[in-house]
């Protein structure tokens, strides 16, 4: 096939970027089309990245993750249906099924909030998935601090 191209680091899409920048603002500039039509694609394509990223933020706030083990999944689905559309899937971050922690995906974090107090009231700790993630991330950052310290 054809070659790959080595992908370009962040300094040089930089500098793309302001030739680009420079070439479309410059009337005399042979390649002031390509350049105009170039920026215009690089904005939309930064304002869709934008708009996946507040899609990703919002769905991680509209999930939680059942913390229970053993939960009884009708009844908690059962609870979650009485705040609104909700949609269960089982995630497996190991291989074995004891540590499956199944996700109800809720169409708002509004939603996802009343669900999550409704459960702790029927004894069900359930978290949304994006403060778990922060946790998540806290807690392997203190892993790698405990071994750096220990290699010392």
């Amino acid at each position: 096939g054809a070659p790959r191209l080595a992908r370009p680091s962040t300094s040089e899409l930089d500098m793309a970027v302001h030739a680009l920048a420079a070439a479309a603002s410059d009337p005399g500039h042979s390649l002031r089309p390509a350049a105009v039509l170039a920026a215009e694609h690089m904005s939309l394509l930064q304002e869709m990245r934008e708009r996946a990223h507040a899609r990703e933020e919002l769905e991680r706030k509209s999930t939680l993750r059942v913390l229970t083990k053993g939960a009884d999944l009708r009844a908690v689905m059962a609870v979650a249906k009485e705040h609104g559309r909700a949609t269960l899937r089982t995630v497996a971050p190991w291989s074995d099924a004891e540590s499956r922690q199944p996700t109800i995906h809720m169409d708002t974090p509004g939603e996802a909030r009343r669900v999550m107090q409704a459960l702790r009231r029927h004894g069900v700790q359930a978290v949304p998935e994006d403060t778990l993630r922060v946790s998540e991330l806290r807690g392997l950052l203190q892993q790698v601090r405990a071994e750096v310290s220990l290699a010392v």
